[in-house]
């Protein structure tokens, strides 16, 4: 039996995981560098169509996550709603070990000339017809 998840218990369920992976990861920084704490930077991008999540996924397959990989962030996660065929968000999740990494990421991705390659096509879309209407950012702070 096949349960449809809708975006609110989507949204709930990757909550929760934040929550925990954020707890477990918190500790391991606690006991191996004193670091207290990680914070998770949630993107919804909302598009309008299944063609501009592959140009949005090409942009962060190609040039947004491996430029986060050189700065050393990891385990960032891509998702869609795959239960909604209406639901043409993509949910990007970058977990970050200092707020200080997270205020550093986009004047480094602006020196970056691997990522500003990667990314000339996606910033070369028509202002008239772009790749997603609305980023919605959120920002946590994981438990200790």
């Amino acid at each position: 039996m096949s349960k449809s998840i809708n975006r609110r218990n989507f949204m709930k369920t990757s909550g929760a995981l934040v929550a925990v992976a954020g707890l477990k990861n918190s500790v391991i920084a606690d006991a191996t560098s004193g670091k207290d704490q990680e914070f998770y930077e949630l993107r919804i991008y909302q598009t309008e169509s299944a063609d501009k999540i592959k140009i949005l996924e090409n942009y962060l397959q190609n040039a947004l996550i491996p430029a986060l990989g050189r700065m050393g962030i990891d385990r960032v996660g891509v998702f869609t709603n795959i239960d909604d065929q209406k639901d043409s968000a993509v949910y990007l999740l970058i977990p970050y070990k200092t707020l200080e990494t997270f205020s550093e990421v986009n004047p480094k991705l602006q020196k970056d000339n691997k990522y500003l390659d990667a990314s000339k096509e996606h910033f070369a879309v028509a202002q008239d017809d772009p790749v997603y209407n609305r980023i919605l950012s959120r920002f946590y702070k994981a438990f200790k």
